[in-house]
């Protein structure tokens, strides 16, 4: 039990640490509505699932790919974020119409924040921290105990996002459309950037 509850927690954190998908999932919810935004975080919650699955079974392999790989993946990495913050920053927005109706689920939003967060190595590697941190030992356990472990971080992740997207979505037909459209442009340009500062960090 106590491992299924680090399980959730490390879920709950790795959401919350995960800072570009974040954002996407913030502009997607405000101005699109919580469908929208809660696609995104699906994406977020399969990369930290992820991230448990290998802090669990692959741990060693994973450390080697990270170690000798880190600089193509980064590289590969930050000019995903990069094209996703300039698409922010330029494209057009139509704010989806009131009411449950209007809101979507959306494969291209799920996908969006898939592509950024496997591109981006520090995710994976935030959710292998926080086992870390947690002092989560399953190297004695059943297999069972282990896959309840991977199970309690998506779960942990899914009713984080939820939770976010829902308190995100009260808050979007209190703003204007004009603040909203500032709001997208900006968030796009923080993600850009982020993915900037990544890039040139990496080839320096």
């Amino acid at each position: 039990m106590i491992v299924i509850i680090k399980g959730l927690l490390i879920g709950v954190l790795a959401s919350i640490l995960i800072g570009p998908i974040f954002i996407l999932v913030v502009q997607e919810s405000v101005c699109h509505g919580q469908k929208a935004g809660f696609s995104c975080a699906m994406g977020a919650t399969l990369v930290d699932t992820f991230g448990a699955l290998i802090s669990v079974f692959t741990l060693s392999i994973v450390g080697y790919l990270l170690n000798e790989y880190k600089n193509e993946i980064c590289i590969v990495g930050s000019l995903i974020v990069i094209a996703i913050g300039i698409w922010m920053v330029f494209s057009e927005l139509k704010r989806a119409e009131n009411g449950n109706n209007s809101q979507k689920y959306s494969p291209k939003n799920f996908l969006k924040a898939c592509a950024m967060g496997f591109s981006n190595p520090g995710a994976p590697a935030a959710v292998l921290a926080l086992y870390a941190m947690f002092n989560v030992d399953l190297s004695n356990e059943s297999i069972g105990i282990s896959i309840g472990s991977i199970v309690a971080v998506a779960i942990g992740s899914m009713l984080f996002w939820h939770v976010a997207t829902s308190l995100m979505e009260k808050f979007r037909n209190k703003i204007s459309f004009a603040k909203i459209k500032t709001f997208r442009k900006l968030s796009g340009a923080v993600i850009a950037l982020f993915g900037i500062v990544v890039l040139i960090k990496t080839l320096i």
